[in-house]
């Protein structure tokens, strides 16, 4: 494998919580469901492999375990505990921007997401849910909580299945074939042939989606998720749908693809830190600290650069057309979307800001 990856692209699993709204959760609906039930169906899989959907057995704790029982009676005689949040009483979140609109009175909200989280992001901050009640239409990168299930897999497979005669093990040298397997075996699953049938950017995908859940963080407690829930009768509209950011990955190139199998296979398990600190920085407003991680596996190699300028960069611009259009309209439109979008001189803000607009940072 080539360590000069693995090196430089040591943040690249946190920064998939920020860039892709909808490998996450279709991964989790789908792919991640079926990958556990088809490839882990080995007879001499682990039985704690298929308790839970996409779920990466750990090692059995040495604290004692508490029964049913004895958990039932501890909810009966001890009070609820208190809900906390952030360090800010007034709940968690950061990242959050207002455009107003004199002429039509009309603003534009701009929240940066990440795409899974846990139940403790939650109560967020007041302001962030204030505005989000007061505003008549929700836009998100892709609608990933109406997703028909059978429908988003036979989608993936379209565009993630390997051509007949083909297999993942001809895509990979010895040395990776043999460390993707490994890693597989980590998590209960012994049968390679499920995954032999895919793009090596699309094992990266579950690879990431598994560790990062297995972390304790789950696509269903998104942000954007959590929204598309809350919308009721909002009208949603997609910046760019779940086809589009599948075809974005379908569309690299072999070196790139590989690129980000041995990443996905490399530091995010050496280093699970990294996840919590970005989780830690997106709950308390920290941009300092957010840009840090999302920096920290820059590379000037050709093929990062290509990379990054098609997974972030180009849909930078094709958002803030968007957003543009939603600032010329009449209504109050709350835009969800990864938080990276919005950072650095390339990113939404400072696009907008290019532009003439004045840009509000509210949290």
């Amino acid at each position: 494998m080539n360590g000069t990856y693995m090196k430089q692209h040591a943040g690249r699993k946190a920064i998939m919580l920020l860039f892709v709204a909808c490998m996450m959760s279709i991964l989790f609906l789908t792919a991640g469901c079926s990958s556990n039930e088809e490839a882990g169906s080995s007879a001499n899989q682990p039985d704690n492999s298929t308790e839970q959907n996409a779920e990466v057995p750990t090692e059995e704790s040495d604290e004692p375990s508490v029964s049913d029982n004895d958990t039932a009676e501890q909810t009966e005689n001890d009070p609820e505990p208190a809900v906390t949040s952030s360090p800010q009483q007034e709940g968690s979140g950061g990242f959050f921007w207002k455009m107003n609109n004199d002429e039509t009175g009309a603003t534009v909200f701009l929240l940066g997401s990440v795409h899974a989280a846990s139940p403790d992001f939650y109560p967020l901050h007041q302001v962030i849910e204030q505005s989000f009640d007061d505003s008549d239409v929700l836009a998100v990168e892709a609608n990933i909580v109406d997703i028909d299930p059978l429908e988003a897999q036979q989608m993936l497979d379209a565009k993630a299945k390997l051509p007949d005669g083909m297999t993942l093990e001809q895509k990979l040298d010895a040395e990776t074939l043999a460390a993707l397997k490994e890693k597989l075996k980590a998590y209960g699953i012994l049968n390679f042939s499920f995954f032999n049938q895919y793009e090596p950017w699309y094992i990266s995908m579950l690879i990431e989606s598994f560790e990062i859940m297995n972390q304790g963080y789950d696509p269903e407690s998104g942000i954007d998720v959590h929204f598309l829930k809350a919308a009721g009768d909002k009208e949603i509209v997609e910046l760019e749908g779940m086809e589009f950011q599948l075809d974005m990955f379908a569309g690299f190139s072999d070196e790139i693809q590989l690129m980000l199998l041995e990443s996905a296979m490399d530091e995010i398990a050496d280093h699970p830190e990294m996840i919590d600190e970005l989780m830690t920085a997106w709950k308390q407003g920290d941009e300092e600290g957010m840009s840090k991680l999302l920096m920290s596996d820059y590379s000037d190699e050709e093929a990062y650069q290509t990379y990054m300028k098609k997974m972030l960069d180009d849909r930078n611009v094709g958002m803030v057309e968007k957003i543009e259009q939603f600032y010329a309209g009449d209504q109050n439109v709350f835009v969800v979307v990864g938080t990276a979008h919005y950072l650095g001189k390339a990113g939404i803000i400072q696009l907008l800001q290019d532009k003439g607009y004045e840009v509000e940072k509210v949290l």
